[in-house]
C-alpha cells in the first residue's frame, strides 16, 4: 500500500477509504522514526502553521537526508512563504484533501522497498566469468536490496555480469551474490565511478541485520542533525 505522511495538525481532513495510508506524526523526531520504519512512504504533507516556520528548513533537511527525492506537500501556508519555496520542483501546495488527492494521483515516484545509507564500508568481489581477478573498493551507498561500490577501474567489468561479494562491516562481514545493474565511469576518478549491484540469495536473517544497521545509523545520523 502506498504511504504519505502526515506532520503537524493538518486543518483539512484525511479519507482512509482508497488504496493510500496516511500515518500522522506531531513533530520532526516523531515523523523521522515513522519514515525510517516505512522506507516506501513517497510523500510527506507538512502544515507550516502547526511546525512553524522556524522548524521548516530543518524539517525538509532531515526529509531529504533521508530520501533526496521526496515530495513534500506544505499546507495551512501563507502567500510569502509560498513564495520563498514554489520554484522547488518536488514542494507543491495544497488547500484541501481533494487537492492533495488528484497531486497523489500523478505522481510518478517509485517508492523504496527499503532505507540506504550513505557510509564508506570495505568490500571485495569477484566476477564469476573471470574469477581469478579480485577487485576492492568502498561501498558508499548500501540497503538491504544493493549497493554502489566506488571504483576507478571498470575494466573487465560489465552489465549484467554475475559477482560474489564480501562487505565488511566493523564487527561484521557478509558474502552474497549480486548483479551489476549499472556501471558509472567518471574520468576525474571521484566517488561517482564504480558499479551499482542489485543483491540476490540473500537470507532473511542477513536483509533484517543489515537493515538493523542501516536504521540505527540513519536514527543517528538524523537525531544528530537535529541535535537531540
Amino acid at each position: 500500500m502506498k504511504k504519505t505522511l502526515v506532520l503537524g495538525d493538518v486543518k483539512f481532513k484525511f479519507s482512509d477509504e482508497g488504496s493510500r495510508q496516511y500515518i500522522h506524526s506531531h513533530d520532526i523526531k516523531e515523523a523521522l522514526i515513522l519514515l525510517i520504519k516505512s522506507p516506501e512512504t513517497d510523500s510527506v504533507v507538512i502544515s507550516v502553521e502547526s511546525i512553524g516556520r522556524d522548524n521548516i528548513e530543518l524539517s525538509l533537511r532531515s526529509i531529504r537526508h533521508l530520501n533526496a527525492t521526496m515530495k513534500i506537500f506544505f499546507t495551512d501556508y501563507d502567500r510569502r512563504f509560498k513564495s520563498e519555496y514554489e520554484d522547488d520542483a518536488n514542494i507543491s501546495f495544497v488547500d484541501s484533501f481533494e487537492e492533495l488527492e488528484v497531486e497523489l494521483n500523478s505522481l510518478q515516484f517509485k517508492s523504496r522497498k527499503a532505507n540506504r545509507v550513505y557510509w564508506p564500508v570495505t568490500s571485495h568481489f569477484y566476477c564469476e566469468k573471470h574469477s581469478q581477478k579480485h577487485y576492492s573498493g568502498l561501498v558508499l551507498s548500501l540497503s538491504s536490496k544493493g549497493c554502489f561500490i566506488h571504483l576507478i577501474d571498470l575494466e573487465g567489468l560489465n552489465f549484467g555480469d554475475q559477482l560474489l561479494v564480501t562487505i565488511h562491516f566493523k564487527d561484521f562481514q557478509f558474502i552474497v551474490d549480486a548483479k551489476i545493474v549499472r556501471l558509472v565511469l567518471n574520468q576525474h576518478e571521484d566517488d561517482s565511478s564504480g558499479i551499482a549491484v542489485e543483491f540476490s540469495k540473500v537470507t532473511m536473517q542477513t536483509e533484517n541485520y543489515i537493515q538493523e544497521i542501516i536504521n540505527e545509523k540513519l536514527t543517528g545520523e538524523l537525531f544528530s542533525l537535529l541535535d537531540f
